[in-house]
């Protein structure tokens, strides 16, 4: 990777994260859908792609959400949704491009300074930056700005995947300034804080460190009881909105991007009428309501082959950085889990470039593989499955990706008087 390409890198984490705070209006959301569709600018100067099982995967999603427009009951909404999506799915292919994302992480987390700052002073109440109204706090004799509860949420997502690839890569001073708020926002931050003893469960489990494993779900188990005790409404409204959705499925769903619109007409277990949020407070049930069971298969479809892909077996990276791509996949997806992560331009934008970079370990789809019959033994090796043709010559050749001859196989063929030495 060139010094540019480091430096361009390590400018868009920074854009991506910078003033993600309570104070300023839609600072979390629009301003960062922009900037990730500037960064687009760049595709055509990181060289050919590589079209892997990841990239089917999440091209078949795309298109999947693409004709959902068929059927979709919330035109606007779903049009908002899918150019977002679109963004994204950009931000995966920038990902694939990029040789290093350590620069990336340090911009990011630097951007995120200035948030820490204004959090950290704002909830201490020894200043108030912006003259907000105060609202009961979640300490004795503590006060909160109105209105902190949500981007404050908004914050703790973002700093948990950043703060986690800084600690791998060993900028631990950077890495506790980031975390450091998430301490004084109480139990505001509660999905990523369980994201955070996951990734230290999933940390010890991968250097076999027994007794981190049981301490990671002793506390796992903890913090879940103390959620539950502390603000149980929230977990019933969870459990509230999943639940609608399941009574309310459909086989190919309702249309991407049309749980806001659609859901308060389903609604029998809470009064989504007063209010909605953007999704059901899980990725995956959201998935559920607006792509069917079709869109569900492919999201855990994609999100467990670049899992997979992350693994350091699977691609070498530098001993110091290896473990960060697989740890901050978990980090979101366990966020997923209980919140709406991926409606967030930042959280979302840090997951699909990482996915996109971790793609790079997997091996290239070759599509004469998928149909002759020679390739069988290929095909299965990643990804987990291919349709065989028993009918096709393997004997016949095709040109890859890169323009190299190979077989069905994808073994290389060397034509005759090319031969080299």
């Amino acid at each position: 990777m060139s010094r540019a390409q480091a430096i361009g890198l390590g400018v868009l984490g920074f854009a991506l994260s910078v003033a993600y705070d309570p104070f300023i209006a839609g600072g979390a959301a629009t301003p960062r859908w922009t900037v990730m569709a500037l960064a687009l600018i760049a595709l055509p100067f990181l060289g050919r792609g590589r079209i892997t099982w990841a990239h089917v995967a999440g091209l078949a999603f795309v298109g999947w959400a693409l004709a959902s427009l068929g059927w979709s009951q919330a035109w606007y909404d779903s049009h908002d949704a899918l150019l977002k999506l679109l963004i994204l799915a950009g931000m995966f292919l920038l990902g694939s491009r990029i040789e290093d994302m350590r620069t990336f992480w340090i911009g990011a987390g630097l951007g995120l300074l200035p948030s820490a700052a204004m959090i950290a002073l704002e909830a201490s109440g020894l200043v108030d930056i912006l003259g907000i109204p105060r609202s009961p706090g979640l300490f004795v004799g503590h006060q909160f700005p109105a209105g902190m509860y949500g981007n404050g949420l908004f914050y703790a997502e973002a700093a948990t995947l950043v703060a986690v690839a800084l600690a791998v890569s060993r900028q631990w001073v950077l890495a506790a300034i980031v975390l450091g708020p998430l301490l004084l926002l109480g139990n505001i931050p509660r999905g990523p804080i369980l994201a955070l003893v996951v990734v230290g469960m999933a940390w010890s489990l991968i250097r076999g460190w027994r007794p981190g494993v049981m301490g990671c779900a002793a506390i796992l188990s903890v913090a879940l009881a103390g959620a539950t005790f502390i603000r149980p409404d929230t977990v019933h409204l969870r459990m509230d909105m999943w639940q609608d959705v399941i009574e309310a499925f459909r086989l190919f769903g309702y249309g991407y991007g049309s749980y806001h619109a659609v859901i308060p007409f389903h609604s029998t277990h809470y009064d989504a009428s007063q209010w909605v949020e953007v999704g059901p407070h899980n990725e995956f049930v959201g998935v559920l309501f607006e792509l069917g069971l079709p869109g569900l298969f492919l999201a855990v479809a994609f999100c467990g082959i670049v899992l997979v892909a992350s693994r350091p077996a699977l691609y070498q990276k530098p001993a110091r950085f290896q473990y960060a791509e697989h740890l901050v996949l978990i980090a979101f997806l366990t966020e997923a889990m209980f919140g709406n992560a991926a409606h967030l331009p930042a959280t979302a934008g840090m997951f699909v470039l990482v996915a996109g970079h971790a793609s790079r370990g997997l091996p290239v789809w070759n599509w004469a593989a998928v149909f002759c019959r020679t390739g069988l033994r290929r095909g299965l090796e990643f990804p987990y499955g291919a349709a065989i043709s028993r009918r096709s010559d393997p004997r016949r050749t095709f040109v890859s990706l890169s323009g190299e001859v190979q077989d069905c196989a994808g073994t290389p063929v060397v034509r005759p008087g090319k031969a080299s030495g």
